[in-house]
């Protein structure tokens, strides 16, 4: 009897689920718990374009804006990538993004990507 108390405890000993879920009900996004679109990846993009380049900070975006456009050198624009993609948790190679030339055609990418 003594020898047992320094086994491996029975399977009832071991913590169990309380309850179970079905995988299918979480939402299958790479940013974790609510799916992000098109305008939210869009509005992301502003915040740090103007988090890099304070004086964007009372310029209204369009979608057709272009970063460059608006004074953002390369190193400015791969900022505002990185940052994006650090705040959505995603890994997307940023050759991927220079095809964009547009703030709306960044968003798109980044959403087809996600």
């Amino acid at each position: 009897m003594r020898e047992r108390a320094f086994r491996e405890p029975h399977i009832e000993d071991r913590i169990e689920p309380r309850f179970w879920k079905r995988c299918d009900q979480y939402p299958q996004t790479a940013v974790g718990e609510y799916p992000v679109n098109k305008e939210e990846i869009f509005e992301i993009i502003v915040g740090h374009a103007r988090e890099v380049l304070p004086e964007l900070e009372t310029h209204e975006f369009q979608a057709s804006d272009s970063l460059k456009a608006l004074g953002a050198n390369s190193i400015d624009r791969a900022d505002i990538i990185m940052m994006t993609l650090e705040t959505l948790s995603l890994n997307i190679p940023l050759m991927e993004m220079a095809k964009a030339e547009n703030i709306g055609e960044l968003a798109g990418i980044i959403h087809g990507k996600s």
